[in-house]
């Protein structure tokens, strides 16, 4: 019975820190169990996988073009308005 009761403590991954106060750490999600799957299913979660790393990393690619044309126009702003302000001077 102790022994339930420590793999049930574990499982919550619960701490007590120096202070007793119970901290919760995170937990991973435990692996899934795809040992009753078929050879075409797992090619199809596969599949689905590797559409996803390519779906993040264009996405990933779109982020960082973003990111420079947000940099050329801050820019392009800031040179227009030092121009515009001696202009005015």
């Amino acid at each position: 019975m102790q022994s339930d009761r420590a793999a049930s403590d574990l499982s919550t991954a619960d701490t007590v820190d120096k202070l007793g106060k119970q901290q919760c750490q995170p937990l991973y999600p435990p692996t899934p169990m795809i040992g009753h799957l078929t050879n075409e299913e797992i090619e199809a979660l596969n599949d689905v996988f590797s559409r996803m790393e390519i779906f993040e990393a264009e996405e990933s690619a779109r982020i960082r073009y973003a990111l420079i044309h947000l940099s050329s126009c801050h820019h392009e702003i800031t040179r227009t308005t030092q121009v515009t302000y001696r202009k005015t001077m």
